[in-house]
């Protein structure tokens, strides 16, 4: 007799926990929900996806949660679209300012968007050993520069990206503009307002150099401080790269400090055990550099220590019959991967047998007959 009242007092405090936690998922998942909501009444639809996505996490077959997600995303992907199109509009216009922070915007709606991460890494990118410096007269543009020297003013973005130019659009009448010798001989229409001058490609040695003292000066220093700091420096110094990317996007030594920069980074967090943040900043890393091999690796690892780890978490918990916790565990593994080894089976047998409890709850309430 005593050990029927013993397992019943245990199969009740089972009940009772698993409904706790059931409750507590629910209020969980709406408060994700509201938050999103007023992320995205505010304008950040970025941050309001994540909210929804947090969302379902705690309960992937949230009805709400889908739908809202779902409908973000197509909102997103066509403001994408809308901002890389104006891009391309204002570059072809040459205001390449406005045109990079369409492309960049379009990049935080749509991180994997391809024609924008063309658009910023890979304008065309000429070497020239020479230019001659042009002074702008009264009613020039530099599209009026471009044909006077290439025979055609549609050359005039060449011209603009030499001389780092935001707005290809504003020049002012006394300006020094330099153009850059491409194929054939420049001619010399009026030597009056041209000083031929010659510039060495070795030029972007001195970035070389300045990017060098600039990772040293944030990254280097105070290596022996704690990680959080590191992380800190590795920010700044990505933010620098960015910004210099901003002037010359094809800078061939910004873009392979800017990739292992974000490496770092990402081995930070991987010691750290936040293997999804890892695996983005690794992701990161392989964007500005294609041929990184280990960002491949690392990508894969971190994703894959990311379910192995919650996924025996969740057999852990299972073990212990903590139910609520192991279905919160193994949903976050179906979230990245859904047929990663028996999760959808274990999250099933799990809220099985959380129904049956909560059965055998409602049938201990139930009115006793003699």
């Amino acid at each position: 007799m005593k050990k029927k009242v013993f397992v019943w007092m245990i199969v009740f405090l089972l009940v009772v926990s698993g409904g706790c936690a059931t409750m507590k998922d629910k209020t969980r998942v709406q408060t994700y929900i509201q938050n999103g909501q007023n992320y995205e009444s505010q304008g950040n639809l970025v941050q309001a996806l994540k909210q929804f996505k947090l969302a379902l996490t705690v309960d992937p077959r949230d009805k709400e949660a889908i739908e809202r997600s779902n409908r973000l995303e197509k909102k997103m992907h066509v403001l994408a679209e809308e901002n890389y199109r104006q891009g391309l509009k204002l570059r072809n216009k040459g205001k390449y300012e406005l045109a990079r922070r369409k492309f960049s915007k379009t990049l935080e709606l749509q991180p994997d968007h391809s024609g924008a991460l063309r658009a910023i890494r890979f304008r065309k990118q000429v070497h020239w050993e020479k230019f001659i410096v042009h002074t702008i007269k009264p009613g020039e543009s530099l599209s009026t520069v471009a044909d006077i020297y290439y025979g055609d003013y549609k050359k005039f973005p060449i011209i603009a990206e030499f001389n780092n130019m935001s707005d290809a659009t504003k020049v002012t009448v006394g300006q020094k503009i330099k153009v850059p010798e491409i194929a054939g001989p420049l001619s010399f229409p009026n030597k009056q307002n041209v000083e031929a001058e010659c510039v060495k490609i070795s030029d972007s040695i001195g970035m070389e150099q300045k990017i060098k003292q600039e990772q040293v000066g944030i990254i280097g220093k105070d290596e022996g401080r704690e990680e959080s700091v590191e992380q800190v420096q590795c920010q700044a110094a990505i933010a620098k790269f960015i910004k210099a990317l901003n002037v010359n996007p094809d800078d061939k030594i910004v873009l392979a400090n800017l990739s292992s920069t974000y490496f770092r980074y990402g081995i930070i967090l991987f010691e750290k055990k936040d293997y999804q943040e890892a695996e983005k900043k690794f992701k990161a890393s392989y964007r500005y550099n294609n041929n990184c091999r280990k960002c491949q690796d690392y990508i894969k690892r971190s994703r894959e220590t990311y379910k192995k780890i919650h996924y025996n978490r969740g057999l852990s918990n299972f073990g212990k019959q903590q139910l609520p916790e192991a279905i919160r565990e193994w949903k976050l593994v179906y979230v990245v991967d859904s047929k990663y080894k028996e999760v959808e089976e274990n999250i099933k047998k799990a809220k099985s047998l959380l129904e049956r409890l909560e059965q055998i709850k409602s049938g201990l309430h139930e009115p006793q007959t003699e």
